[in-house]
C-alpha cells in the first residue's frame, strides 16, 4: 500500500509553458500567477528557501507522466484522471535546468487516481466531474484504456 505522499504526485502542469488556463478565464488570470508552470514555481521555492538561510542542496525532480495537454481542466482542484491528459517528457536527467535534477513519470501511467463508480465507498466527486475519464477503477487499480489515451496523446519532445 502506498503512503498519501507517494499517491499525490501525478500532475497536470506543464514545465515551462506560458501557464494553464481553464475555462472561461482570461489570459489575465494566468499572466498574474506567478507560479504559473512548474519552472516558474521552482524558481520561486528556490527563492524562499534561499531566504530561509538553511543549509540544504536544493534538488527537484518533476512528475510529466500526464501533464503533454494543457487547458483541459475545469479549475485547478479537477485532478482525478483528467480526461484528455498525455504522457509527457520522457524520464531524463536532462532538463536543461539547474533547479531541476530529472523529468519523472512519478506516476504509472494507467493507475487510477480514484473511481468513477459513485456506489463505491471510496468514491471522491472529482472523480466524477465532467474533466475526469470514466469510467475508472478504484485507486491504484489499472485501466488500459486510461493508459491508452495517455500514449495517443503524448508529447514526449
Amino acid at each position: 500500500m502506498r503512503t498519501e505522499s507517494e499517491k499525490n504526485v501525478a500532475n497536470y502542469i506543464r514545465d515551462t509553458s506560458p501557464g494553464e488556463m481553464f475555462w472561461g478565464e482570461t489570459s489575465r488570470d494566468v499572466i498574474d500567477n506567478p507560479a504559473r508552470n512548474e519552472q516558474l514555481y521552482l524558481q520561486i521555492l528556490k527563492r524562499e528557501v534561499d531566504k530561509a538561510n538553511v543549509s540544504m542542496p536544493f534538488h527537484s525532480i518533476m512528475d510529466t507522466s500526464r501533464n503533454a495537454i494543457i487547458g483541459i481542466r475545469r479549475e485547478w482542484s479537477y485532478w482525478c484522471n483528467v480526461k484528455d491528459a498525455g504522457f509527457g517528457i520522457r524520464p531524463t536527467a536532462e532538463t536543461g535546468d539547474s533547479l531541476l535534477d530529472a523529468f519523472v513519470y512519478a506516476k504509472g501511467g494507467g493507475e487510477s487516481d480514484g473511481t468513477s463508480d459513485v456506489y463505491s465507498d471510496t468514491y471522491n466527486s472529482f472523480c466524477g466531474n465532467l474533466a475526469s475519464y470514466k469510467p475508472m477503477p478504484e485507486q491504484d487499480e489499472w485501466s488500459p484504456e486510461y493508459f491508452e489515451m495517455l500514449l495517443k496523446n503524448a508529447k514526449l519532445k
